[in-house]
């Protein structure tokens, strides 16, 4: 009969102190280089770095939260939202059209497709002539319910792969 490398007891396993500790330092490893990348995004370094910070973030976040037992729907929204402020990165030309400046002969080459943040849906929208064109403040438009739309694509992919992750960890006996 195979038996399992896995014992029930690494299962319902208490964390020492030490494991604790260790689980608080690495969320601290994780907040900074979440801070990192977000700095790093408002200096316009290459995306790769910066997406590279940030999943190197979401794995110590993970391996700290599972071992202090956090519940693992806790983990897929808190992944979740950290997915959607990183789909910020994504700042496509469009599908919006808006007027950039009223000088122009003719009148429709002052229309031009607006800068937007967001994936799958755009949740802020740049708006000509407050700020520098082309880039996304604070004081440009922040769509609440596309924001919420993100969240929610995002959250139903990791309950998805969680739901998979645990048929096949049940399939398996481990």
């Amino acid at each position: 009969m195979h038996k399992s490398p896995h014992s029930n007891t690494t299962r319902n396993h208490i964390p020492s102190r030490a494991e604790l500790l260790v689980a608080g330092q690495l969320s601290i490893v994780g907040l900074i280089l979440t801070l990192i990348g977000t700095v790093s995004l408002t200096w316009l370094v290459p995306l790769f770095p910066v997406m590279m910070i940030f999943g190197v973030a979401i794995v110590i976040f993970i391996q700290a939260a599972r071992v202090r037992r956090v519940n693992s729907h806790v983990i897929i929204v808190s992944i979740a939202l950290g997915l959607t402020c990183v789909s910020f990165a994504s700042q496509p030309a469009g599908p919006e059209i808006g007027g950039y400046g009223t000088e122009c002969v003719p009148i429709e080459d002052c229309f031009r497709p607006l800068r937007g943040a967001g994936f799958p849906l755009q949740y802020m929208i740049d708006i000509p002539g407050i700020t520098a064109q082309d880039r996304l403040g604070v004081e440009d438009e922040f769509r609440p319910w596309a924001f919420f739309v993100d969240v929610m694509f995002y959250l139903a992919i990791g309950e998805a792969i969680h739901q998979v992750y645990r048929y096949f960890k049940v399939k398996t006996g481990q």
